[in-house]
Order: structure tokens, then C-alpha cells, then sequence
């Protein structure tokens, strides 16, 4: 992975959010008390298993467990608010293609999550004919 080679990641708010995507913690990836991304300390996360965690992300189904406010899809859309995949194409191509693939997962987690609340809002309808 050429990240782990970088000292100085520019556009790390890109990283972060596929990381919140993924479902890392807060407080593996920032600083301590912050929501700044601290890339040597997400270094670690930069393998295999990052890849193969991009690899199987389904981003259809109901999710498990709790999510914490920064990993809910309102605020990765937010965090990478401001991003232009052809700007940064032509500065940083491994950028733009996590870029790209962060926003279809995030495109297709909200048409799923649209999809299931009709579905269900269908289905309470029809009960109650």
C-alpha cells in the first residue's frame, strides 16, 4: 500500500471518512479528544485487512449494533463535502479512487435504507386495509 510510504497525507478527511465507513472508532484514527485524522496513527489500519473490509463492505441489509454519530451516512456526506473527484485525479489518482468508491457505497447504502423504509411503510399501508 503506497499510503504506509506517505509522511504527509493531503485530503485526509478522504481516508477518515473510509475508515467511519468501515467501522473503525473514532479514537483509532484521530487524535485524542479531536476529529482530526491522525495518519500515523492510522497507519497500522493501512494493510490486507483494509482492503479485504473494502472488499466485502455490503452496503445493503440492516445494519447491527449502534453507530456513533460520525459513522452515520449524514456526516460522511458532510465530511466530504467540497471534494472534486476530477480535481483530484489530477493530483492524486489512489485519492480519487477511494474517493470515488466511498460515495457509491454512500449512494447505494441510502437508495438501500430508501428501499427498506417503503418497503416497510408499504407494508404498514397494506395492513391496515
Amino acid at each position: 500500500m503506497d499510503l504506509n510510504d506517505c509522511f504527509i497525507l493531503k485530503n485526509g478527511r478522504i481516508m477518515q471518512t473510509l475508515f467511519y465507513l468501515l467501522g473503525f472508532e473514532r479514537e483509532q484514527i484521530c487524535f485524542r479528544g479531536t476529529n482530526k485524522f491522525n495518519l500515523k496513527q492510522a497507519k497500522q489500519f493501512l494493510n490486507e485487512d483494509l482492503l479485504q473490509r473494502m472488499g466485502t463492505y455490503n452496503p445493503q441489509g440492516r445494519r447491527a449494533g449502534l453507530f456513533k454519530e460520525y459513522q452515520k451516512l449524514t456526516f460522511l456526506k458532510q465530511n466530504l463535502h467540497g471534494f472534486d473527484e476530477e480535481k483530484l485525479a489530477e493530483t492524486n489518482l489512489l485519492m480519487a479512487r477511494i474517493l470515488q468508491w466511498i460515495w457509491t457505497a454512500i449512494q447505494l447504502r441510502q437508495e438501500d435504507v430508501i428501499r427498506r423504509r417503503d418497503n416497510c411503510e408499504f407494508v404498514k399501508l397494506d395492513r391496515a386495509k
